[in-house]
């Protein structure tokens, strides 16, 4: 009889406030999702390399660094894994910040699992031995949830 092997999917969490996660680990716990905590920006930068299917979960305020600086180094490393920016309580700067610099998603805690079914590149989460044994995907800096105070903010930006 055939077997076949599915890859794990990985979520790196860098948030100094890791217990605001729980829920979202509960809600995870019986997938194949591994979730790896760091508190610090410089502690998610000496995590192992991913391997499959990767996602990060990064605040926006990190006691060494910013979240959309720990961002562009991730991106730097992985242009493989989606990437999700996340504030305390929402801010309208925030989330466009979090699209300028290329962010898979902006949300707001609390986590939720339902996240991963909001846009196309999260969903692919499911599709794990598709993902392992197929081609990198593109970075999905390109699928963002529209909301209508962003989009007017974005348009009225001047260009530079």
């Amino acid at each position: 009889m055939p077997t076949t092997t599915s890859a794990t999917t990985d979520i790196r969490v860098v948030d100094p406030r890791p217990d605001d996660y729980s829920q979202l680990a509960a809600e995870l716990a019986a997938s194949e999702v591994r979730i790896h905590i760091a508190t610090s920006g410089e502690e998610a930068l000496r995590l192992p390399a991913m391997t499959g299917v990767g996602l990060w979960l990064i605040n926006f305020k990190l006691p060494d660094m910013t979240g959309v600086e720990l961002l562009s180094q991730i991106c730097e490393r992985d242009r493989n894994s989606a990437c999700v920016l996340i504030s305390d309580i929402y801010s309208a700067a925030d989330e466009i910040q979090a699209r300028h610099a290329g962010a898979t998603l902006y949300g707001c805690k609390p986590p939720q699992a339902a996240w991963f079914s909001a846009m196309p590149a999260l969903q692919r989460l499911d599709q794990r031995d598709h993902l392992a044994h197929g081609p990198p995907r593109p970075r999905a800096s390109s699928a963002r949830i529209s909301t209508p105070i962003v989009d007017a903010a974005v348009r009225s930006k001047p260009d530079s």
